[in-house]
């Protein structure tokens, strides 16, 4: 009685000895290592982390990426081909060329957020190269042997089911079965606007014979509405396949764009002078409000601006030579001295005069506001610039240049003033700004001597 009370208790005893060292947040194998408030990812074992305070084994799907296992990624999913892997919790995808299936007819297939996407399925009858290298064709997505049976309608066939049965309409050699049996049906399509195409959808029938004509006006055609030589309007016997493409908004030769390589182009003409922007194009089949089929404006702000306009002083390029105010600016010549006349070697070319500047060159002495062309009065110092040529005639003019005589008579009627009638210098005339003796007679025939500079111009 006695040992089985004890080994009751031992076993009492091993069960309730305070719960597991994992739930306690701690791992055997790392040596008492604690997960309590520990950093999920934190390592706590050999192959084992943290992850919500409690030590567990470090595996590919429990949503933390663990780079020692050189996992890439973790979505937490056993989801294959999402982006990330299950089994390696590695990218689906880093590139393209690691999503390609090989397969040219189901679209080039690309790496998008480590994602593989389907590519754009080639258009039925796109070449392609099947297994060894052999010419193909694609078809619903897959490269099929080039020829009869493909599914594609070649210029030599006359219809193509993409099967080898005979009598279904379509022979194996791609002949309809009327065309080898005559008793045999063929597929007719309504044709409503009678130009030899039908339309996609066309409404058909199986017999060997034109059926009877349609409500449409039009008739029938054994040409089946597939690829290029599909009908893009029923209704009006000018567009068809191979038409011929007239700009007036339809699509007459069915290649899906209308008036393609007969629109024109207009030119954006602002200032409305006839003569448009390069830069600013619109295609149309006429020209919309605001443009014109000229295109050589160079200034497109400006209506006096335009090929062969008259080029005006105004500082724009009135002609469209690329040259501004060619032939119609102004000399203008450097006034320093603001007497009205300019320096002849100091120019500038405007369409106004600019400060500092007259119209009329030929001042001699341009810092001397007494010197220039035409000047009258005389002066008796030198121009700043030296000499006495006040009135630029590249010569000094002497102001007085008479001598008068030893005596002098008056000779004038009583009653009247004789005074300078014998006037003159008493000696040889002196040079400009030089003082000599000067007589002049008087009313009363005196003649007194005075000293006179001699002015100059």
């Amino acid at each position: 009685m006695k040992t089985l009370l004890a080994l009751t208790a031992l076993l009492i005893t091993v069960g309730c000895g305070g719960g597991t060292e994992e739930d306690a947040g701690t791992d055997v194998d790392s040596g008492g290592a604690s997960c309590t408030g520990a950093s999920d990812g934190t390592s706590c074992g050999t192959d084992r982390i943290c992850l919500g305070e409690s030590c567990v084994e470090s595996r590919c799907g429990d949503g933390f990426i663990d780079p020692a296992r050189g996992e890439t990624c973790d979505d937490g999913n056993d989801v294959a081909f999402d982006g990330c892997e299950p089994t390696s919790c590695r990218a689906t995808c880093s590139e393209s060329s690691e999503c390609d299936d090989g397969v040219a007819c189901n679209g080039a297939e690309t790496c998008s957020d480590s994602v593989c996407a389907v590519g754009v399925m080639e258009p039925d009858g796109t070449t392609c190269s099947i297994t060894g290298g052999a010419a193909g064709v694609c078809r619903a997505g897959s490269c099929v042997v080039a020829g009869c049976g493909d599914g594609i309608l070649a210029a030599d066939e006359s219809c193509d089911d993409g099967n080898d049965a005979d009598g279904d309409g379509c022979e194996s050699d791609c002949r309809f079965t009327c065309e080898v049996d005559p008793s045999a049906p063929q597929r007719w399509y309504v044709d409503c606007d009678g130009d030899g195409y039908a339309s996609d959808g066309a409404l058909t029938d199986d017999v060997c014979l034109p059926p009877a004509a349609t409500g449409c006006g039009g008739g029938w055609t054994l040409l089946r509405p597939v690829g290029d030589d599909t009908d893009c309007d029923d209704d009006d016997p000018d567009s068809r396949p191979g038409g011929t493409e007239i700009c007036d908004g339809a699509d007459q030769d069915c290649d899906g764009t209308p008036d393609n390589g007969v629109l024109l182009t207009f030119y954006r003409d602002a200032d409305t002078d006839g003569h448009g922007d390069a830069t600013m194009t619109m295609e149309a089949c006429a020209a919309p409000s605001g443009f014109v089929t000229s295109s050589d404006d160079c200034d497109d702000d400006c209506i006096t601006c335009l090929p062969g306009g008259t080029e005006t002083c105004d500082t724009r390029d009135n002609n469209c030579n690329m040259m501004i105010d060619e032939g119609v600016l102004t000399t203008f010549y450097r006034d320093s001295d603001e007497d009205g006349f300019g320096n002849s070697a100091m120019t500038m070319e405007a369409c106004t005069a600019p400060s500092g500047y007259t119209d009329r060159d030929g001042d001699c002495d341009d810092g001397d506001v007494g010197a220039f062309p035409g000047q009258t009065a005389y002066f008796t110092r030198a121009r700043m610039g030296g000499g006495f040529d006040f009135d630029c005639d590249s010569r000094d003019t002497r102001q007085f240049n008479s001598t008068g005589p030893a005596t002098c008579r008056c000779t004038c009627p009583v009653g009247f003033c004789c005074a300078g009638m014998c006037s003159g210098w008493t000696g040889a005339v002196p040079r400009c700004g030089d003082s000599a003796e000067w007589r002049e007679t008087t009313c009363t025939c005196g003649w007194p001597t005075s000293t006179r500079t001699q002015g100059c111009r």
